[in-house]
């Protein structure tokens, strides 16, 4: 990759988060003997809005299902801490 689309990337990403569509709840589950992340709301469907929210709601998840490495992710699938 050249340098300036690298940079080019990078700029977009920036103005993309600053237009977050919400915070999804990522899980990871097991396909076809491969472990693989999923996320809830579908990425099609509109996110969750409150970072306080999806936490709860990531919290709720954990301790009522046996899925491993939930977490909380923006737009970009990018956990958040």
């Amino acid at each position: 990759m050249k340098f300036e689309e690298a940079m080019s990337l990078i700029n977009q990403k920036s103005k993309i988060k600053r237009a977050a569509s919400g915070y999804r709840i990522r899980f990871e589950v097991v396909e076809d003997g491969q472990r693989v992340f999923d996320y809830f709301p579908e990425t099609f469907e509109k996110g969750i809005k409150s970072i306080k929210r999806a936490k709860r709601l990531a919290e709720k998840f954990t301790n009522k299902t046996d899925y491993q490495n939930i977490c909380v992710t923006n737009n970009l699938h990018q956990p958040i801490s």
